[in-house]
């Protein structure tokens, strides 16, 4: 299995004309890296090390474009994907695409078949689940997501 866990596309507030991937440094193997060497010979992008010490121990960057990847993920950004990542703890993904973020959270579960040898009205179940969705929902305040800096996406 390639991913288990879940996946989430939000609207992000820059239209951009270049990927950028950030990936959990702790999920990065070794058939990742060379297809991401691979790539980066190909001049489809590369690694890119950013200033942020702590943010380049938990994730690698890869980009297409240095000058748009460091305009995404702004100082202000990358203190807030370290502190979402650690809400969570949990390794996460994330990837710019035109004008949406994608991320991935590893969790190793199927978060979408509820535990048969427990009832559905369990209720530390559904507790479990409702403070799992609200984080993930709560995505959007954490990394401001809904701040606009332009009115309208070109």
């Amino acid at each position: 299995m390639l991913f288990q866990g879940i996946f989430i596309s939000a609207k992000f507030n820059k239209l951009l004309k270049h990927k950028t991937l950030v990936l959990s440094r702790r999920k990065l193997t070794n058939t990742r890296k060379f297809r991401l060497k691979l790539q980066s010979f190909f001049n489809e992008g590369h690694i890119i090390t950013l200033e942020n010490n702590k943010f380049n121990e938990l994730f690698v960057v890869y980009g297409e474009d240095e000058i748009e990847t460091r305009y995404v993920l702004s100082s202000s950004l990358m203190e807030k994907l370290i502190a979402y990542q650690e809400k969570l703890n949990k390794d996460i993904a994330f990837s710019f695409v035109e004008n949406r973020m994608y991320a991935a959270i590893y969790t190793n579960k199927n978060h979408f078949e509820p535990t048969i040898s427990k009832p559905l009205n369990d209720k530390a179940q559904i507790v479990q689940h409702f403070e799992l969705y609200k984080i993930l929902t709560d995505m959007v305040l954490d990394l401001d997501l809904k701040l606009r800096l332009w009115d309208k996406l070109e």
